[in-house]
């Protein structure tokens, strides 16, 4: 099953129900993390409705916000239905014209609150970032517009909340979670080589370029004990001229990522990160993925990392080069603090990071809105 594969309507006004229309704009994984899981549990709440709109951008279906409403009726129906049966609407960014014209006509029209869901710091990404020319220019100018008229932004970070508090007076932090129902199972990594792996998108390229010399040392230093270093779908250049390097371009539909991130079998996992104000935004979600392996983490020490992670207990910070090389060594070398650190932080992320604790901390706030 895709992500979202569902009627995108809501009820008529029941007695008590209260309807929130979560409005995706961005990719499949994005939208299920920010968007998807929180509606889906929600909606298991007493008298609670949600709804999922548009289907994923990893299906077949061009994606609507690319094009002029205009020439899509059946969209700009579907939304003004949305809105009018919602009690809250939450929208991901519009970085379009045409999308962010149909968003204040929307607003104008019904007059609900309309919350802004947001996960990037967009007022600072790197020149050298993938994203830097999708978010600058008029694409900038849209998605702080939104910003400032939105009744309240979603934020995914503490520092995200800090960064744009300027620009909205109702702030709220909503962290990623993980719904332990897709992940409980997955936990079985028999298998003989030991293996370090990073999983993401090609927009890491400079973040795991960072840490090629200490990998390297590693690798060549662990050489005759069968250490791996998997990388998958965003593997840079340099590292596969390497040996004992696994690299692949596969990528999986979001509802059967667990299954596919599990199948490669981690020991440990590494989420390095350069040092910038784009990177400082960045949640924990690759930590809390991991975790919810039991894999245990090494990761850059950048404040939604550094806030939650209790070094040597639930994952390794790493500051420097030295730093990688020597927590790579020791949970190389030692089974039996792979296991403890993977148990303590899969504890760690089931008691703050569950799906279904932060959805109700999340209805809470949207309901302060209604």
């Amino acid at each position: 099953m895709t992500l979202l594969q569902e009627s995108p309507t809501l009820s008529r006004r029941k007695s008590k129900t209260f309807r929130v229309a979560f409005i995706g704009t961005t990719v499949s994984g994005v939208m299920k993390y920010r968007m998807g899981n929180f509606a889906w549990t929600m909606r298991k709440f007493p008298n609670v409705e949600t709804v999922l709109w548009p289907y994923s951008a990893g299906t077949t279906m061009q994606n609507p916000w690319q094009v002029d409403m205009g020439s899509r009726p059946d969209v700009m129906q579907t939304i003004d239905h949305l809105c009018d049966m919602a009690d809250v609407v939450v929208w991901q960014t519009l970085d379009f014209p045409h999308s962010w014209d149909l968003w204040q006509s929307m607003k104008l029209r019904h007059q609900k609150p309309f919350l802004m869901e947001l996960d990037d710091y967009v007022s600072d990404i790197p020149p050298d970032h993938d994203a830097y020319e999708h978010y600058k220019g008029t694409r900038h100018h849209i998605i702080m517009a939104q910003m400032t008229h939105s009744d309240g932004l979603i934020v995914s970070t503490p520092y995200l909340a800090e960064q744009y508090k300027g620009h909205n007076s109702n702030i709220f932090v909503v962290p990623n979670s993980i719904d332990f129902k897709e992940w409980k199972t997955l936990w079985s990594r028999k298998h003989d080589r030991i293996r370090i792996g990073w999983i993401g998108g090609a927009t890491h390229r400079k973040d795991l370029e960072m840490i090629a010399p200490a990998l390297e040392k590693v690798l060549s230093k662990y050489y005759d004990q069968d250490v791996w270093f998997y990388c998958i779908h965003g593997c840079p250049e340099i590292f596969k001229k390497w040996d004992h390097v696994y690299h692949t371009t596969k990528w999986s539909n979001i509802n059967l990522y667990p299954r596919f991130m599990n199948s490669f079998k981690f020991d440990i996992g590494i989420a390095p990160l350069e040092d910038n104000n784009f990177n400082r935004g960045k949640s924990n979600l690759r930590w809390l993925e991991y975790s919810a392996l039991k894999i245990p983490s090494i990761v850059s020490p950048l404040p939604d990392f550094a806030r939650v992670i209790e070094d040597g207990v639930t994952g390794f910070l790493a500051y420097t080069e030295k730093d990688w090389v020597n927590r790579l060594s020791l949970l190389i070398e030692a089974e039996g603090l792979r296991r403890g650190m993977g148990e303590h932080a899969h504890k760690k992320i089931k008691e703050d990071f569950n799906v279904v604790k932060i959805s109700r901390d999340y209805l809470h706030i949207l309901k302060g809105f209604a």
